[in-house]
Parts: C-alpha cells; sequence; structure tokens
C-alpha cells in the first residue's frame, strides 16, 4: 500500500533524544538532562532552517563537534539522515518549554506547533517511463512523460493505467513496458502501459480518509514512505493561501489525489439527520430551518398555522384527555403545544397546575410524561414532543393534576424535522 504523512511547514516533531550523539548510528552519551539530540530524515537534498525560543550552544552536527551558541541557524544537508546535539547556553537541565521549530529554506518564520495528518491506501500505485503522449498523464520535471496509476477523489475510484504481469508467458504487449530482465523474456516481472485504464472502487474507510485530509495554514508538506518520485507544487487559486510540496512519493499524478481535499457537490447533506461534523448542510434545509424558526415565532405570537379548541373536555380515562391531529406526509416532527387553562382547580399547593403530555397515539396512565408544564390560571404553557409519525389521523393525550380537567385554549403546532 501507499502511506501518506501531511505536515505544517515545522517538520520537526518534538522528539528528543536524551543526551548527544557521536554519529548517525551510536548510542546517546553524557548528561540526558542537560544533552538534547534531534534525528531528522532529510526528504530531499535542501537548506534547512532550526529556530529556538531562546539561544542554544551546539555541540555537534553530523559527528562534526562544535561549540557554537545560536538561536537561529542554517544547515545544508543532503537526502537522508542527520543528527545536531545540543545544550542550552547555561550548561544546565533543558528546559522542556522551548519552542523548536525546523524548516525548508535559509528563513527562520514565525513558530507554529508541529502537526501530523496520515492517510494509508491499500493499492500499489505504478508507473512507467514513455514516449508515447496519448499514454501519459504526467510530466515530471525534467520532461519525462509517465503513464501513471492514480486516484480519483471525486469519484472514489483508484484508475489503473499500468499493468502488471508476475511471470511473463509470452503475453502480447504493444505498449511501453519495464522488465526485470530488461527484455519480454520468459519469466520475466513486466509492468506496461494500460491501453484502457482499469477503475477500481476505493473502500469506504478510504473515501473517509481522503475527504479528512485538509492543508495547514501556510504551507502543508506531503511525505511518502516510497522512493523513488517527484518533487513539485501545487497553488490552491488567486489567493495563494500557501503552497503545498509533494516529497518522497511514487504518486506520479497526485494532483488527483489531493482534490479529495476539497468538496464536491455530492459531499453536501440536505436533511437534518446527518451526524456528519465534517460536511455542509443544503442551502434548502437552511431555508426549512428558517422557515421553522419563522413558524415557531408566529405559534408563540399567536399567529400562524394553529390548531386551537375553546373550551375542550372529553374524557378518555380518569386525569386523560385528548385532542386529534393530522400529518399530511409520514416522517419526523416535533409537536410544540401550547395550552391555557381559565377555570380555578386544584393545583400541588403552589397556586399552579400541572399539565402533562403523556404520549401519542398509545394512551398512557402512569405518572411518566414526555413533557410537563405548571401553570397558573389565565396563564400559557408549553408542551414538547419529538416523534417519527406516519401520515394520516393521531392523537395526543394530555393529563391534568386534577380528576377534573379545566376549561382550556390547546394550541400545536407540527414543526417537520426530515
Amino acid at each position: 500500500g501507499i502511506s501518506k504523512k501531511l505536515t505544517g511547514k515545522n517538520l520537526f516533531n518534538g522528539s528528543l533524544i536524551d543526551g548527544y550523539l557521536e554519529s548517525i548510528d551510536g548510542s546517546p552519551v553524557a548528561n540526558g538532562d542537560v544533552y538534547k539530540t534531534i534525528k531528522f530524515n532529510a526528504a530531499k537534498s535542501e537548506k534547512y532552517t532550526f529556530s529556538f525560543s531562546e539561544p542554544i550552544q551546539l555541540v555537534r552536527v553530523d559527528g562534526a563537534q562544535l561549540s557554537e551558541s545560536h538561536e537561529i541557524f542554517t544547515l545544508e544537508w543532503e537526502k537522508g539522515w542527520h543528527y545536531i546535539s545540543f545544550r542550552n547556553t547555561t550548561n544546565t537541565v533543558w528546559d522542556e518549554n522551548v519552542n523548536i521549530q525546523l524548516e525548508y529554506g535559509t528563513e527562520a518564520t514565525p513558530y507554529v506547533p508541529y502537526t501530523e495528518q496520515t492517510l494509508t491506501l491499500n493499492h500499489v500505485l505504478r508507473g512507467i517511463p514513455v514516449t508515447d503522449a496519448s499514454l501519459a498523464n504526467y510530466t515530471d520535471a525534467d520532461g519525462q512523460m509517465w503513464c501513471a496509476d492514480y486516484v480519483d477523489a471525486d469519484r472514489s475510484v483508484l484508475v489503473q493505467r499500468v499493468g502488471v504481469i508476475e511471470s511473463y508467458n509470452g503475453e502480447n504487449i504493444a505498449t511501453n513496458y519495464l522488465s526485470t530482465t530488461g527484455e519480454l523474456t520468459i519469466g520475466a516481472k513486466v509492468i506496461y502501459g494500460l491501453a484502457t485504464p482499469i477503475e477500481i472502487p476505493l473502500t469506504d474507510e478510504e473515501i473517509i480518509a481522503l475527504h479528512q485530509l485538509k492543508t495547514y495554514q501556510g504551507v502543508t508538506h506531503i511525505f511518502g514512505s516510497n522512493d523513488p518520485a517527484p518533487t513539485f507544487e501545487v497553488e490552491y487559486g488567486a489567493s495563494r493561501v500557501g503552497a503545498l510540496s509533494l516529497e518522497n512519493s511514487n504518486l506520479h499524478v497526485v494532483n488527483e489525489v489531493l482534490r479529495g481535499q476539497m468538496l464536491t457537490h455530492s459531499d453536501v447533506v440536505d436533511n437534518l439527520t446527518s451526524t456528519a461534523t465534517n460536511l455542509p448542510l443544503s442551502a434548502n434545509q437552511g431555508k426549512k430551518l428558517q422557515d421553522n424558526m419563522n413558524d415557531l415565532y408566529d405559534f408563540f405570537a399567536g399567529r400562524g398555522n394553529v390548531y386551537s379548541r375553546e373550551p375542550y373536555c372529553g374524557w378518555i380515562t380518569d386525569h386523560l384527555n385528548s385532542f386529534e391531529f393530522s400529518v399530511p406526509e409520514s416522517g419526523n416532527f416535533m409537536l410544540i403545544g401550547s395550552v391555557r387553562w381559565y377555570e380555578a382547580a386544584e393545583t400541588d399547593g403552589s397556586g399552579m397546575a400541572s399539565i402533562s403530555m403523556m404520549a401519542i397515539d398509545s394512551e398512557k396512565t402512569d405518572n411518566d410524561p414526555v413533557s410537563e408544564c405548571y401553570i397558573k390560571a389565565y396563564a400559557w404553557g408549553t408542551l414538547f414532543q419529538v416523534a417519527y409519525l406516519k401520515s394520516g389521523t393521531h392523537f395526543c393525550y394530555l393529563r391534568h393534576n386534577d380528576i377534573t380537567f379545566p376549561e382550556m385554549t390547546i394550541r400545536f403546532k407540527l414543526i417537520r424535522l426530515s
């Protein structure tokens, strides 16, 4: 498979080795409370700049013994493993709160913490150099054309442009190829350009991982676990939010993978039941939410489409009363009830009467209401219930704390949630 790591501009992951090194493969030496070492695998030959939030004294750099004090310094490293060993300038216990930043180039920029994302694709992506432009889908910085597999994140598929024969046995190959023997010999392993690409669907886990990738403010670096690979930069739009550089990867058409960082029309959620935290809500659902808010305002202001009966009685069972309402189309609804009573009735001793919503459609006589309010005479109380309701006629059962149900007004509003 292919493994990717995305980081921000700070390339130092915070890992310090106690003590100093005398060689890249050696064991740490001396007092680990005072001396510290950073080992770093340079992805390319480049100039790298270290910056510390306080001056440090360099002790070793790749085996060379030094005694130099710096707060910012630049090293030119070849691709591969390197190290620096250092201590603070007072030769005392190292302060773990010192901020350290390592970045490409010769300038130190303001410190940002190290950030990292990882992506693993359970596929082998291959590429071969070609001379036929009709087979090429990538051209590197040296002008070499490649026929390469790639990931189309918009369509959630891996596009295989390169075929592989583990043991050649006379198959007809009419396009560019690479062979372990240099020729089409029996038993050789051969990879070759496919005249017709093959599309392989990504797994759900891979699709989620691709769409969760994001760029960091300023610069985002992408590192791969495979060798060799091209190096190039991608800019987003005229605003140039930052540069995105690819290092040490065998994805020759990585721009197709990077498209997975951008939202597409298919990512828009057009319902109010999704629990996704990284997808946008449609304008249609936003309009419905606004309409619901307006309806609620009208409802509590005594306006709009409300159901009203005044007075309303008619016993179902002792203590219980009900009212009828209709649902035109099945779905999830919020039932908001507003009740007002007029006649004096026995209360709980505080001058308050208890009105409870006991159930919808199923008569309920226990003392476990789904919603309850306490109101004084000639006042309004509000009840809420959320339920899935099929189209048709329904009953809402209410309960009062006195066996004599008072003269009352009932308003209710159905708010469709989905």
